[in-house]
């Protein structure tokens, strides 16, 4: 490798696997210097994320700390994982976003009376370095639950935190205050108040530049909520028409990115899974295309099944209830049960996933904090 020109050793180089790179740092200074040039990180970003042949995804046990990264290959029913060990892990928290490789954390999802030790981290997984970010400013209202977005600032190019501090329900104080932190600053801004939303807690989506959320407006009526993270502005973008029983079980909804595109998954439903999904995210006329999960006989006692990520010819991982990953085959309806590999657990109960778990989809990158 060292007779080689240095470009074709770079070529060579960002083609593997980010855990690989990180060790073929310690092989030369000549490596070391290839793999530490900042376009080498982006180049390797482009690349793993068009792969196609098996996916990553964090894996958050709920009945003991930790976290864990694991692989589905889509030609096997196996989930390869490991444990990654960081220190603030050993207390709960909670996953809010994986964007880049990069994964935004939380210890926890409420402000309560007198309490501003909410905790939020930056972590790469793969390099393992973490930036805890500063505690925000200290709110006007005295308890909120906490919704976070993450995401880039395609003007700027900055990975930015946006936290909204909601009102909950009984809460006399009705302004929903909203803090903007740009990874790399000191601190927290503050920039005004969101929409006057009640917003449906839960997970969030970073699609073309804004984060986004589930709420309802005045009528009851399921919207969806952006924030664009570089003109720092909210937005609204009209729901799909659901079906007529679904629009008033707000909890049965999640939002979602599947292949790149906003998404919204009805799991009202006995008998299927309705996945929206928005075909052209910049069109004016939002134009939204549903996908029909049938249930089976894998998925059909199981409640909340949740779409994870779908591949280019239509293949869709689900969890359900938190206990079960599944493939759905969209060609014949087939879905497979996946097993486990690398999961700590019980000796008599080898192969199995966690018995509680939330699951993220994420790619191992290299990029910098």
């Amino acid at each position: 490798m060292n007779t080689l020109p240095s470009e074709i050793t770079s070529l060579i180089l960002v083609r593997l696997p980010a855990k690989s790179i990180l060790q073929c740092r310690c092989v030369c200074k000549t490596w070391l210097f290839i793999i530490d040039n900042p376009h080498f990180a982006e180049t390797h970003l482009s690349i793993v994320t068009t792969q196609e042949h098996s996916s990553t995804f964090i894996f958050l046990p709920t009945l003991r700390h930790g976290i864990y990264v694991a692989q589905a290959d889509q030609d096997s029913q196996i989930i390869k994982s490991r444990k990654v060990d960081l220190s603030y892990t050993e207390t709960p928290f909670f996953i809010f976003d994986s964007y880049n490789g990069l994964v935004c954390l939380s210890s926890g999802v409420h402000k309560k009376n007198k309490e501003i030790d909410c905790f939020i981290y930056i972590c790469n997984l793969c390099t393992r370095l973490t930036v805890c970010l500063p505690l925000y400013n200290s709110p006007e209202c005295s308890t909120a639950t906490l919704l976070l977005g993450f995401g880039l600032d395609l003007l700027s190019k900055k990975y930015k935190v946006v936290q909204i501090f909601g009102v909950i329900n009984g809460d006399s104080y009705d302004r929903q205050e909203v803090q903007v932190y740009t990874l790399g600053s000191n601190s927290w801004r503050n920039i005004g108040y969101a929409p006057d939303f009640h917003f449906i807690c839960g997970l969030t989506a970073f699609v073309s530049g804004s984060c986004h959320w589930l709420a309802k407006d005045s009528a009851g009526s399921i919207i969806i909520v952006s924030f664009d993270l570089g003109y720092e502005v909210f937005g609204v973008i009209p729901s799909p028409e659901f079906s007529l029983h679904s629009d008033s079980d707000s909890v049965r909804f999640r939002i979602v990115k599947l292949g790149g595109r906003l998404s919204i998954v009805d799991c009202s439903f006995d008998d299927r899974i309705e996945i929206w999904i928005l075909k052209e995210y910049d069109m004016k006329k939002k134009l939204w295309i549903k996908h029909l999960v049938k249930k089976g006989d894998v998925m059909h006692w199981q409640r909340e099944c949740y779409p994870i990520s779908i591949s280019k010819n239509g293949d869709i991982l689900l969890v359900c209830d938190s206990k079960k990953l599944v493939y759905y085959n969209t060609g014949s309806e087939k879905c497979t049960p996946l097993e486990a590999d690398g999961f700590y657990g019980r000796a008599h109960n080898q192969g199995t996933l966690p018995s509680n778990f939330g699951v993220f989809s994420h790619v191992e990158s290299l990029i910098p904090l």
